[in-house]
């Protein structure tokens, strides 16, 4: 019987390895950065690769889902590329690797000219995060912003799903709007007028 460990970043779950199963992409991407990463950006407020590992895997558990996009994010599992390899599947082994290079998750900072802290880590997919680059948080919203106004621009058939979109948003964020509300949107997108509210807005 082989010899099982207690995982070293989360002190709870056994394992034939020193990570468990769980922890183990969460550490291998932990160790990438910790202390310095290989673009010479450190890593601030942790005081071990596990310590940062359990940090990033925590902030996974909370919210699996990319912080820029809310698309699912892609954990790595430990030993299927082997699997599919040794299986003889090289299209499914090569597909799942492709999978994990668009939709695994990344660290990103929201600052690029800070450090790795936990005031300024965000999780996001890998191809998010590719293309965010140096971008700070607001550069980045802000490029995406640009790219999606040409693209209503040179297309009208496109603006019918933005438009989509602003009244999914409308409907979910409809007491807290994230985005500004532009005079004439809600009508166009569809949404309930407030023309009440406005006219008892302008009173004050």
């Amino acid at each position: 019987m082989a010899k099982k460990f207690l995982c070293r970043v989360c002190k709870k779950e056994e394992s034939e390895y020193l990570d468990c199963d769980r922890c183990w992409k969460f550490r291998v991407r932990a160790y990438e950065k910790y202390p310095v990463d290989s673009r010479g950006v450190r890593v601030e407020g942790f005081n071990s690769v596990e310590e940062f590992a359990l940090y990033l895997r925590e902030e996974y558990d909370k919210y699996n889902k990319c912080a820029y996009t809310r698309i699912e994010m892609m954990v790595e599992e430990r030993g299927k590329k082997k699997r599919l390899e040794k299986q003889g599947k090289l299209d499914e082994k090569r597909k799942y690797s492709n999978q994990l290079k668009i939709m695994g998750f990344s660290v990103d900072r929201k600052n690029p000219d800070k450090p790795y802290e936990r005031d300024n880590i965000l999780l996001c997919l890998n191809i998010i995060n590719l293309m965010k680059t140096t971008f700070k948080h607001d550069e980045f919203l802000q490029a995406c912003h640009e790219v999606l106004k040409t693209e209503v621009e040179k297309q009208r058939t496109y603006a019918d799903q933005v438009l989509g979109m602003v009244k999914s948003l409308y409907e979910t964020h409809g007491q807290k709007p994230i985005i500004p509300i532009v005079e004439g949107a809600r009508k166009v997108a569809g949404c309930p007028e407030q023309e009440e509210e406005d006219r008892a807005n302008k009173k004050y």
